[in-house]
């Protein structure tokens, strides 16, 4: 205060500051500024005459105050020193001193050596506001990083202690997005730096997942597939970049199934190659799912050599459904049928039971159900294909024994015919479905037909099963071989030569059903449309 002071002194006249108090107090009641700053800093100080009164002191500071609000130089320039420094007077103010030395600097009296005094004056308060500033923000900061290392340290512990509990946290940050994607990507670096690799691993696949769908807009796997060349633009390129940084930690980790998902998705992307490299990595660890997706992505370039060495080697460690119908896809390309049915039979061999019917059917029938396509042709041998009817029946198949019993019933092939056989194996069929009447099969309506007129005939002659004569007329109903139409009529007209009266419609049905036998070929029925009875000649 005293240097602040002694500035404003010098700014006084020599006469004026050798007046007595007297003097001075009439000046200051007559608004002198310079004069009241003066008065109220003898006041303060109790000096030249002046006794110690603060209250004075203040009173006179306020008078100096209105006086530079009313244009005084001096004044101003005293306030803004006082509220730059700070005293008893004024609390410091570095933007209110500021003001003063701008209300200053405008004043139309001001002198040149004034205006160089106030122009540093001012260049000292904005330096003092520009540090204060700069310590306010360090604080800020400061509290801020605080703040943001005991939220850090509870979400890592909260991570820690459930990887997946936390993943579900995060997942309504990246599906709202107005939310900072910032704080995914934090809560990532967290993730991926916990010890539990476990729980982590799968917190992180979780969280891949979800950004790979939310990045693409797509739900399911395949369609995920298909669209991971989808580069997006904002958001979504943000979350498919994290899920790929993701993906690419795990896969550094070891993590198998990631680096084969991430080869299968970039084969559907048409990265062959990048796929190839690590499908292969995956693969010299004698892993199926890499083997196949090697066989595959040689296919797609037309590598026939390289697909056929991975789809051989695959074969020898997995023959699955799957992974045969793959393999017989390629085989087929190629023209190898004989590597078709060899697989087949080792998709029957491993328990599959529908290769164990499959198998059955090519040796029954000579050849593939779908020949044309896999050129499958073979010596009719019904030794092999009732080997695998009875394995096929022993895993749960009924429809085996449907083909079992067509087998004995036709005889030849390396069996002998053996009708009662069939009829027995045509009941215990039905026996296991539960069904007494004529569904006999769900096989395709030819198979079917056949079928019901065997069953029907064994039951009409007792071959096998106990003999039913309205059994077999309903078996017969249910199929349109010619045999079936002709023992139908066969058993009206036996029916009408013991009945004195028959109707004329009965008679009917009896020619016409003899009429579709022989529309079909049947020589027997072609006779009985001409011979006569010794009672009656059928009529229509």
């Amino acid at each position: 205060m005293m240097a602040i002071t002694l500035l404003f002194a010098m700014s006084v006249s020599t006469q004026v500051v050798a007046q007595n108090k007297k003097k001075l107090l009439k000046q200051a009641n007559k608004g002198i500024g310079e004069v009241q700053a003066l008065v109220s800093t003898y006041y303060l100080r109790g000096i030249e005459g002046f006794e110690k009164d603060v209250e004075q002191a203040t009173f006179w500071a306020k008078k100096a105050e209105e006086s530079a609000n009313a244009g005084s130089v001096g004044a101003q320039i005293w306030m803004a020193a006082c509220l730059f420094k700070g005293d008893h007077l004024f609390k410091k103010n570095l933007d209110y001193a500021l003001q003063w030395t701008n209300i200053a600097l405008k004043n139309v009296n001001l002198q040149s050596d004034e205006r160089e005094r106030v122009l540093k004056l001012k260049q000292q308060i904005s330096d003092e506001i520009e540090k204060e500033k700069r310590i306010r923000q360090e604080e800020i900061e400061k509290e801020k990083k605080l703040r943001q290392e005991e939220a850090d340290r509870l979400a890592a512990e909260k991570i820690k202690r459930d990887p997946i509990g936390a993943v579900n946290d995060i997942e309504r940050v990246i599906e709202d997005k107005s939310k900072p994607f910032s704080e995914v990507e934090a809560f990532a670096a967290k993730l991926m730096k916990i010890d539990n690799s476990e729980a982590k691993n799968k917190a992180i696949k979780k969280l891949i997942k979800n950004l790979q769908t939310m990045g693409t807009g797509y739900d399911s796997d395949k369609d995920l597939y298909l669209s991971y060349s989808h580069e997006g633009t904002g958001r979504g390129r943000q979350e498919m970049a994290l899920a790929a940084k993701l993906q690419e930690y795990l896969i550094e980790g070891g993590d198998m199934q990631e680096t084969i998902n991430y080869a299968y998705r970039c084969r559907q992307s048409g990265d062959t190659k990048k796929a190839i490299q690590y499908f292969q990595q995956a693969a010299d660890k004698g892993n199926a799912m890499a083997i196949r997706g090697l066989a595959l992505c040689y296919e797609d370039e037309n590598n026939k050599e390289k697909a056929f060495e991975w789809y051989t080697k695959l074969l020898e460690i997995d023959v699955s459904e799957q992974v045969a119908i793959t393999a017989m896809n390629f085989f087929r390309k190629i023209n190898r049928s004989d590597l078709i049915l060899n697989t087949l039979e080792k998709l029957a061999a491993s328990g599959n039971r529908d290769g164990m019917l499959r198998v059955g059917d090519i040796y029954r029938n000579g050849h593939d159900w779908s020949s044309k396509e896999t050129g499958i042709t073979v010596k009719k041998n019904y030794v092999t294909a009732i080997k695998w009817y009875k394995k096929a029946n022993e895993a749960g198949s009924r429809a085996a024994l449907f083909f079992m019993a067509d087998c004995y019933w036709k005889g030849g092939n390396g069996i002998t015919q053996n009708r009662a056989q069939a009829g027995k194996l045509y009941q215990q069929m039905l026996d296991e479905s539960g069904i007494s009447n004529v569904k006999i099969s769900q096989a395709e309506p030819e198979e079917r037909s056949e079928a019901s007129y065997q069953f029907g005939y064994c039951l009409e002659t007792g071959a096998g099963v106990v003999r039913d004569i309205n059994r077999a007329w309903d078996f017969y109903c249910d199929s349109y071989e010619a045999d079936a139409y002709y023992r139908r009529a066969v058993m009206l007209e036996k029916q009408w030569v013991k009945e004195t009266l028959w109707p004329d419609a009965r008679k009917r049905e009896c020619r016409q059903l003899y009429q579709k036998a022989a529309n079909k070929g049947h020589a027997k029925a072609k006779q009985a449309l001409n011979r006569t009875y010794k009672t009656k000649t059928i009529v229509l």
